[in-house]
């Protein structure tokens, strides 16, 4: 990864973590979903904890895709309005997107039981939104195996440090790929709607691959096993 590249990406992470919702709203956001699907605390992954990630996935997907559409609108007045889209719009946008995109995962990763409060934790969320967008937008293109040549899982174990260089440099990479994808949209009016339908696809797409990644993680540390067990346990005495 090259200077320039680095100082892009770091850029780009700073100004969206300043855009994410904080925290404890995300907390309780997810807490009233449970309490309306009637999910009790302490059964983050299992009962009906699909559904509420369902809920939150459909959340930022419509959130993700009015934003694509509104950052192409200018396209629809000739010449200057064209000329903003094509140079500021694509940035705001992929800006917002993450920004919705982290607070998906975020909100996510308390849905099954791990501390967004914690400052890694949230710069992990933000990795695994990022580096979906990646994959969504590159046709499959896995940032992570290709750069730390091993399993997405292994991210849980990096320090603070790993996280944040990787993150800036994927950050980087991903503002290059949706500059070079952003033609269609200074075409009035259909630029509006593939803005706004690519944009919900992506963040569908992010959700559901970070969703299976979470539950996986989730699963594969003991005290949520044990956890779940005496969940189980409880209902089959019940």
């Amino acid at each position: 990864m090259s200077e320039h590249e680095s100082v892009d990406g770091e850029r780009l992470l700073h100004a969206v973590e300043r855009l994410i919702e904080d925290p404890e709203d995300l907390i309780a956001r997810v807490e009233s979903l449970k309490q309306q699907e009637g999910l009790p605390p302490g059964q983050e992954s299992v009962g009906r904890a699909g559904i509420v990630a369902q809920h939150i996935i459909e959340r930022y997907s419509l959130r993700s895709g009015a934003t694509g559409a509104l950052t192409a609108m200018p396209a629809t007045a000739p010449g200057l309005g064209m000329l903003v889209v094509a140079i500021g719009g694509t940035f705001i946008d992929l800006g917002m997107m993450l920004k919705y995109e982290t607070e998906m995962v975020l909100s996510l990763s308390y849905l099954h039981g791990f501390d967004i409060r914690d400052p890694h934790e949230r710069r992990l969320a933000f990795l695994l939104a990022s580096a979906g967008s990646y994959e969504a937008l590159t046709d499959g293109e896995n940032f992570l195996v290709d750069v730390a040549a091993a399993e997405v899982e292994a991210i849980w174990h990096y320090s603070p440090r790993q996280v944040t260089k990787l993150l800036a440099s994927l950050l980087s990479k991903l503002a290059l790929r949706a500059a070079s994808k952003s033609l269609i949209r200074i075409v009035p009016i259909v630029g509006v709607a593939v803005g706004g339908s690519i944009n919900k696809i992506c963040t569908t797409r992010v959700g559901r691959r970070c969703n299976g990644l979470l539950v996986r993680r989730r699963r594969a540390q003991p005290e949520a096993e044990e956890t779940e067990q005496d969940v189980v346990d409880a209902w089959v005495k019940d």
